[in-house]
Parts: C-alpha cells; structure tokens; sequence
C-alpha cells in the first residue's frame, strides 16, 4: 500500500513540463520519479503506463550508470597514479646515482623519516607544490628501502 501513496505522491509534479536540467535536479537518482515522468510522457503521446512496472527498470538503469561512473573514476585515478609512478621512479633514480645504498635497515628508516620530516615541514609551513616534491622524495626512498634490503 505504501508504494501506491509514493506514486500518488510523485503523481503530483508534472514532469512534463520540466526541461532536461530541471528533470535530472528533481528526479537525481529517484526511480520512482524517473518512471512517473516516463509515464507521463507516454500519456501525453497515448501511452498510459503504470508507473510500478518501470520501477525497476530505472533503478537497474541508475545503478548500472552510477557504476560505470565508478569505473571510469577508477581508470582516471589509475591514470593518475601511472604520471605519479613515473615521477617517483625518476626520483629513484636521481637518489641512485647520487646516493650510496642503503646499507640497513636502520639507514634505510632515517633516511625515510628524514625525507617524512621535510614533507611535514612543507606540509606546516611550505607551499602545495614543495609537499608534493617532498611526499615524491619519500615514496622513492621508501622503495629505494625494500629494494636495497633486498641485496
């Protein structure tokens, strides 16, 4: 029954007269709202359709589009996260050549809590942009770390 009162409810805005970004701000993500405006449309074409059959149909529709936004989002960050790889394996090999290994893992420790020292400096004084050299500094040397203990 109370899903008869949430269509009457939603019955009382005319979708139709909406245009497309008053639509998608009022329905949002509502399948109710979504499939009483399709049936309103329809009606005003000859269609008369109940709403509670096309319930579903939209909530799968939002659903399978709010995911594929998700995976979209992801591939980005993956993208992201490839540029970001790229600078920390170029400030690797800058702290290669000019550095000598890491000979424990006490070494390896302060060298990382040196280079997280600076970042939180930069961090509480600095600017955006020296944190960002900072936290690349720290995660190179942190894989400098695992790779040189590895030896």
């Amino acid at each position: 029954m109370e899903q008869f009162m949430l269509i009457e409810n939603v019955n009382e805005v005319d979708y139709t007269t909406m245009g497309d970004q008053q639509l998608i701000g009022i329905c949002g993500d509502d399948a109710m709202k979504w499939a009483t405006a399709f049936c309103q449309t329809a009606k005003k074409h000859g269609n008369d359709l109940y709403p509670g059959w096309l319930v579903g149909w939209f909530a799968n529709a939002i659903e399978t589009a709010d995911s594929v936004r998700r995976h979209r989002s992801l591939n980005d960050v993956g993208d992201a996260a490839e540029l970001v790889i790229d600078e920390v394996r170029e400030e690797l090999r800058r702290a290669i050549t000019k550095h000598h290994p890491m000979q424990s893992a006490h070494e390896g420790y302060a060298v990382i809590l040196e280079e997280l020292d600076e970042l939180w400096q930069e961090v509480k004084h600095g600017t955006p942009e020296n944190a960002r050299k900072e936290a690349l500094q720290v995660a190179a040397m942190a894989i400098r770390f695992i790779i040189d203990l590895r030896r």
